[in-house]
């Protein structure tokens, strides 16, 4: 992903649930987020990403509600091209 990433662009993480794995204590619980990336041609692209709770909780809080809900519907509604799809048509 981070080869695709627009490096001057602000990209969102949404967490979704948490995940838990029996088979891999050290990484359990972690929560599944959603993101929003910014990739190199301007297109916002959608993701998955997983991140222990105190890796997430190390992000400083910048976003108001309204901005939070319409990140949240963007990823959840429209349609967005997954990060695959868009490397498959961008080589």
């Amino acid at each position: 992903m981070a080869e695709f990433a627009d490096p001057a662009a602000v990209h969102y993480l949404w967490p979704v649930l948490v995940h838990r794995l029996g088979h891999r204590p050290e990484s359990s619980p972690h929560w599944r987020c959603m993101l929003l990336l910014t990739v190199r041609d301007g297109q916002q692209i959608f993701s998955l990403l997983d991140v222990l709770p105190a890796s997430f909780e190390d992000l400083p809080e910048t976003l108001d509600a309204a901005t939070k809900a319409k990140i949240a519907h963007r990823l959840e509604h429209e349609g967005l091209l997954t990060q695959a799809q868009w490397a498959d048509l961008n080589p």
